[in-house]
């Protein structure tokens, strides 16, 4: 039958946070009952590197793992690899990502990012093509409007159920995407010159 090889990397201990394991490279092969066969599989460089201004292939031993899933390692072998040595920024030591558990707080995210996160609030002033119809509502009463007639017309042409799961669906895809997206899916139905007239009346 059909098996995929999966090659994983496991960086070396200590240095910037990375993934326990990477997956760096895999292979589809076929075997018939009791064969065996030889696999070559490439590793992707990227494994090796991170991100630091540019990428930086960190120094260390590295751990090569084999197997049908990430869960299911059948071989391992180490190799030394030169390189930089990277030390870990002052945020990592004793945070979410040294030891995972559960999920990362906010806390945890904005240490890592280096700043807080501040909620972006859509006002009048601030919509641009990346804005939705929902954000517009908050201040312009033209897009409440088109936000009813679309949500009308959403539920009509599916059965007339307001609280059937797709008829939702359909209704956030539309009023909660963002107006370029929107323009782009509608075929026709929301051009751009009607984009462009809810950005400058609600701005």
């Amino acid at each position: 039958g059909a098996e995929v090889v999966q090659a994983y990397v496991e960086p070396p201990v200590g240095g910037p946070y990375r993934p326990r394991r990477i997956l760096a490279g895999f292979e589809r092969i076929f075997l018939v009952a009791g064969e065996s066969q030889e696999v070559r599989i490439s590793l992707d460089p990227r494994a090796f590197q991170v991100w630091d201004g540019s990428w930086k292939q960190v120094a260390g031993d590295y751990v090569i793992a084999v197997g049908a899933s990430v869960q299911d390692i059948r071989l391992r072998t180490s190799v030394h690899l030169g390189g930089e040595a990277l030390s870990a920024p002052s945020w990592q030591a004793g945070s979410w990502y040294e030891q995972p558990h559960g999920l990362p707080s906010q806390r945890d995210f904005e240490l890592m990012l280096g700043h807080k996160i501040v909620e972006h609030v859509p006002s009048k002033g601030s919509y641009n093509e990346e804005s939705t119809l929902l954000d517009l509502s908050g201040t312009s009463r033209l897009a409440r409007l088109v936000v009813g007639v679309m949500t009308g017309a959403i539920v009509r042409h599916g059965g007339g159920d307001p609280d059937d799961p797709n008829c939702h669906m359909a209704i956030a895809s539309s009023v909660d995407n963002a107006l370029f997206g929107l323009v782009n899916i509608s075929g026709g139905a929301f051009p751009e010159a009607v984009m462009k007239l809810l950005l400058r009346i609600a701005n």
